[in-house]
């Protein structure tokens, strides 16, 4: 049980600044990617959206406020999980390129939660709108439980809100037993900024 003031925080807890970048842990390959791609346009996106387990990818490190670090992995396998509070997985802020979000997994048998509950897998922000600047692009969430009947909470994985935008991540949720589950990608309205990155 997750109350409605506690979290699960692993923001900033993936891959670490100055352009590490999953899932292999290369240096500056895919820098603020992970389930969108990168602002400039560059395709760097990886992982399945049906099963959310890298990290997200670095941006640059620039001071301990600025650390641009992706946001790193929740796996969590029980009977059932009740979720008021919120389990985030955010990339970090950095003025340049910021960290894209992580990864939320959940496999459970009940999923319950009210309005307050929050899995979020989102970009960092940056501040420049440059060709060579970004927010972190979305992450990945992946969600199996028999329904989602009791649950009305929220799940984000939107590419960072502020500088040049790079493309949102994915949300995943499947109905044991269904052949087919519902994967969605929302930008939140985000498209009234300089949206330039996309979800392949």
């Amino acid at each position: 049980t997750v109350v409605d003031s506690a979290a699960i925080n692993v923001d900033g807890k993936g891959y670490p600044g100055d352009y590490w970048s999953g899932p292999d842990f290369s240096s500056n390959t895919r820098k603020s990617c992970h389930g969108g791609d990168r602002g400039d346009g560059t395709s760097c996106s990886y992982g399945r959206y049906e099963n959310a387990i890298y990290a997200g990818s670095a941006g640059d490190y620039r001071s301990n406020e600025e650390l641009g670090h992706g946001g790193g992995v929740v796996k969590l396998s029980a009977m059932s999980l009740v979720l008021n509070g919120v389990i985030t997985a955010d990339g970090s802020y950095s003025r340049t390129l910021a960290g894209a979000g992580g990864s939320i997994n959940i496999n459970v048998e009940s999923l319950i939660g009210t309005s307050s509950a929050l899995m979020s897998a989102d970009g960092g922000n940056s501040s420049y709108v440059h060709s060579s600047y970004n927010a972190g692009a979305g992450g990945r969430i992946s969600v199996y439980a028999t329904n989602f009947d009791e649950f009305s909470g929220q799940f984000t994985a939107v590419g960072g809100r502020s500088g040049r935008i790079s493309g949102h991540g994915t949300v995943y949720k499947h109905e044991f037993g269904k052949a087919y589950g519902h994967l969605v990608v929302d930008g939140e309205n985000t498209s009234s900024l300089y949206q330039y990155g996309k979800t392949p």
